[in-house]
């Protein structure tokens, strides 16, 4: 008996021995991994191998609208809402590659007017309910429903045509369009998948937009994201959690997210976002203000890093009015392009870098940041130059005076040209008003600025269309296609001269044309030149002036691993399933 007590203790030692030459798995680890079995057909993905468990603490400045992706529009409810749901296919923020999403792989078809997906199996949403077919064609089904206006409903419909969707099987989708659409998988990264199951009980005639709104129980908004949701208070903060049927592990076949949690309070302000970060209450922080950015670059704090991600999607563009409905004798010099490069050269850009953004911008030569390199055609800006700007001015039929050593343009009357510019209240938009005020007085113009709200600002230039001059940021996707509505001349936001019945100019007509090619030529390289020739047709034309791109600035604790800073929306938490606390 002594004998065999003995072996058997020495038995207990080597098997403990030989557990302690594996990696022990977190209690965290073991709990998703045994109740909830990982699927067969889950996405590996080759990532930095973190540990499970803690919190991230990311400050949202808004509070967000809704739960529910097909409504969500400004940059807080987006960043909540990408990371409870999930999409067909998805881009890769970082390197802006299309990745397998919910679809785990695809094949053209039809000579590229169709797509066949092979959907993932044994996937299941946030509330452990499958995940199969039925889910992706009830989607399709309430973003086309006649009484929905939903955020993709225009982006799905193609030269108002539908996508037809059918299910071929339980995991297999056939889409078909009714012509070659050459970013068709693009398109796809843009749709989450809802839940057929929960959702469609409660439509009873309602739009899918009026569902998962912000009274929703937390266990009544599922999605198939990595995070879910588990405590609501839309005004203060909301509390995600780890959800434990995700679909993605990393390369050692561990279920993630990593995180356990991720708290996002409502801070109202880029100000007390700044002061919490400082002050070590949020995490990470992106939206920087560039003082706050330089701050902290310059103090070098301990167990802090910031960041410059590269110059945003954000456009700082400058317009004159070019409807055919604008009754003002300065649409004379507005229609002329020759007026429009005079103001391009009037401009100092560098200064606007310099002074305004303290050298945290980039110069837009363009109509494209030079961020989303893909598509950058790297055209010659419009350097700065005066005198050549008076010479151009000269050409467009003003008259050149000096009163007391200062240059002043006359109009065609003798009267002298002034211009007045509207932009929304925010400070730096006044600050590169007002440096537009000096530069135009350099070259004889006198600029007025009218401030409102953004959203009367938005009437003035689409609706009324009563302006003479607009300063405005636009945000441009990272593909040309979804850019439609700002080139073609019939697209809503075409803001210099929107909704044209047919094209007013020969320039407007043929970058209609360039732009349906984009959309139905196939070939990343002949799309590539196709919107080189709309950049340098603009650059010519100059309908729209390109100013400057703030850049993405960003700050993080030291301590937060697995960050790929993206200039695209969500900034930080876009690869929320793999970022983790050491």
């Amino acid at each position: 008996m002594i004998r065999r007590s003995a072996s058997f203790m020495f038995y207990l030692l080597l098997v403990v021995a030989l557990a302690g030459c594996t990696r022990a798995r977190s209690p965290l680890e073991r709990h998703r991994a045994d109740l909830y079995p990982i699927p067969a057909d889950a996405e590996k993905i080759d990532v930095l191998q973190g540990k499970f468990g803690g919190r991230l603490v990311y400050p949202l400045l808004r509070p967000p609208r809704t739960f529910n992706p097909l409504a969500a529009s400004d940059e807080d409810t987006v960043t909540v809402t990408s990371l409870i749901h999930a999409t067909l296919l998805e881009i890769d923020r970082s390197s802006m590659q299309i990745m397998p999403g919910l679809a785990k792989s695809w094949q053209p078809e039809n000579g590229g007017r169709d797509v066949r997906l092979q959907l993932r199996r044994d996937v299941r949403f946030s509330d452990g309910q499958r995940f199969n077919a039925d889910d992706v064609i009830f989607t399709f089904d309430v973003i086309y429903a006649e009484n929905s206006h939903n955020v993709r409903k225009d982006d799905l419909t193609l030269r108002d045509d539908k996508i037809k969707y059918t299910r071929v099987g339980d995991y297999e989708i056939l889409l078909e369009f009714s012509f070659v659409y050459a970013p068709a998988l693009y398109l796809l990264t843009t749709i989450p998948i809802l839940s057929r199951h929960l959702l469609q009980p409660l439509l009873s005639g309602r739009p899918v937009e009026a569902l998962m709104g912000l009274e929703t129980a937390p266990d009544k908004c599922v999605g198939l994201g990595p995070f879910r949701l588990k405590q609501i208070n839309a005004n203060e903060r909301i509390v995600l959690e780890a959800n434990p049927h995700y679909w993605k592990t990393d390369s050692s076949g561990r279920r993630l997210p990593y995180l356990n949690e991720l708290i996002l309070p409502v801070v109202n302000s880029r100000d007390s976002a700044f002061l919490q970060f400082r002050s070590g209450i949020v995490d990470l922080i992106d939206r920087l203000r560039v003082e706050d950015y330089l701050a902290l670059a310059n103090k070098k704090l301990e167990g802090i890093q910031v960041q410059n991600a590269g110059a945003s999607t954000k456009l700082d563009l400058l317009w004159v009015n070019q409807n055919s409905g604008f009754t003002s004798s300065k649409r004379a010099y507005f229609g002329n392009p020759i007026f429009r490069r005079a103001l391009a050269r009037a401009i100092d850009r560098r200064a606007l870098v310099e002074n305004v953004y303290h050298g945290q911008a980039e110069i837009l030569s363009e109509l494209w940041p030079p961020s989303l390199r893909q598509w950058y055609t790297h055209l010659p800006s419009y350097s700065y130059n005066p005198d050549e700007a008076v010479t151009f001015f000269l050409r467009a039929g003003l008259k050149l005076i000096e009163q007391n050593g200062r240059k002043q343009l006359l109009d065609a009357a003798g009267k002298p040209l002034t211009l007045m510019l509207l932009i929304n209240t925010n400070p730096i938009k006044e600050a590169i008003a007002t440096m537009l005020q000096e530069d135009f007085l350099r070259v004889g113009i006198q600029l007025q600025i009218s401030q409102s709200d953004q959203r009367a600002l938005i009437n003035r230039f689409l609706n009324k269309r009563d302006y003479e001059m607009v300063l405005f940021t636009i945000a441009v996707p990272p593909e040309p296609a979804d850019l439609q509505s700002v080139l073609k001349s019939r697209g809503e936001q075409h803001m210099w001269n929107p909704a044209q019945k047919t094209p007013a100019t020969l320039w407007e007509a043929e970058i209609d044309r360039l732009v349906d090619d984009i959309v139905t030529i196939p070939g990343v390289e002949r799309r590539r030149q196709l919107f080189a020739r709309i950049q340098e047709i603009i650059v010519e034309q100059m309908p729209v002036i390109p100013l400057v791109s703030e850049n993405v600035l960003i700050g993080l604790r030291n301590n937060v691993k697995n960050v790929r800073p993206s200039v695209l929306v969500p900034h930080l938490l876009w690869n929320g399933w793999e970022l983790y606390v050491d």
